[in-house]
């Protein structure tokens, strides 16, 4: 008899920005809550493609951000719907790609989560290759339908409103490729309890604006 193979979640994540990292952290705690016989391991995606360079590129990403706020705005801004730039930033990672399938090939994950943009668009590259056919799922960290997030190979996208969900559609995903979870945040959070409409006390996945 064959035997059968354990389920093995691989999470990509990033710290560049402490919305990603957050979200891989919460489905890591929802994952060993609902599902305990599931193996996850997180990987902060910009550390794997780039170990030399990670913290230095970490270091100026977090002045920049810090210094000159109104050019990340403008330049995320620019880049919310397609065009030659997008189309550029998403293909400029091509040589991370070799080190995601070699680490596909070590992990053997049953599936792969992202909560990175970069991480998906190198999934997805992968996956048009025919390097890898493994299900892949976005999680969108923001209230956004930013154009980094979407991606041809992308099998599932969840994110966190009504509003995003309808974006995406508009967009040509298709709506029974997208599940409105709400943002994950981390299950040990004082407010990680909602009572819905119907007296049901239920985890909450929800975050306010801003902390993405």
């Amino acid at each position: 008899m064959d035997r059968v193979k354990r389920e093995k979640l691989l999470i990509l994540s990033g710290s560049f920005g402490d919305g990603h990292m957050q979200a891989a952290k919460a489905i890591l705690e929802a994952s060993a809550l609902y599902k305990p016989g599931i193996e996850v391991k997180v990987v902060d995606f910009m550390e794997l493609v780039h170990p030399r360079m990670y913290a230095l590129e970490r270091h100026c990403f977090l002045q920049w951000m810090k210094h000159f706020p109104s050019s990340y705005g403008y330049l995320y801004q620019k880049t919310r719907t397609d065009s030659m730039l997008t189309f550029f930033l998403k293909h400029i990672r091509a040589t991370s790609q070799q080190r995601l399938l070699i680490l596909l090939q070590e992990e053997q994950p049953t599936m792969v989560v992202s909560t990175f943009p970069p991480a998906s668009a190198a999934m997805s590259l992968l996956k048009e290759k025919g390097k890898t056919d493994l299900p892949t799922t976005a999680i969108i960290t923001d209230h956004s339908d930013h154009s980094y997030w979407i991606q041809p190979s992308t099998d599932l996208y969840l994110v966190g409103s009504e509003g995003v969900c309808a974006a995406l559609q508009r967009k040509g995903i298709a709506r029974h490729k997208i599940a409105v979870t709400g943002i994950s945040v981390r299950l040990s959070a004082p407010d990680s309890f909602v009572v819905t409409g119907d007296g049901r006390r239920q985890r909450n996945f929800s975050v306010q604006e801003g902390e993405c």
